[in-house]
């Protein structure tokens, strides 16, 4: 019979598995919600410009920054379903 302790761990161990399965869903939504909101801006031309050129008013999330962790987000996408979770 397990001890007291091992239950403590055992039940503690699954809460955190738990928890980032269920952030890694959340990931993958957002990372999914993103892709659609990028393609639907960079469908049309006036609206991409106007949203880089305001993007690249902001000192910390320019449009080569907002890309870039774009980019971050799907590869952490694909890398999370590749891996199954």
């Amino acid at each position: 019979m397990a001890s007291e302790q091992a239950w403590i761990d055992f039940k503690m161990l699954r809460s955190i598995v738990e928890q980032a399965g269920a952030e890694s869903s959340a990931l993958k939504d957002l990372a999914t919600k993103l892709e659609a909101i990028v393609a639907e801006i960079a469908a049309d031309p006036d609206r991409l410009a106007e949203a880089g050129a305001l993007a690249d008013t902001h000192f910390e999330w320019t449009s080569a920054a907002l890309l870039a962790r774009h980019e971050k987000l799907l590869a952490s996408r694909a890398y999370l379903i590749s891996q199954g979770l």
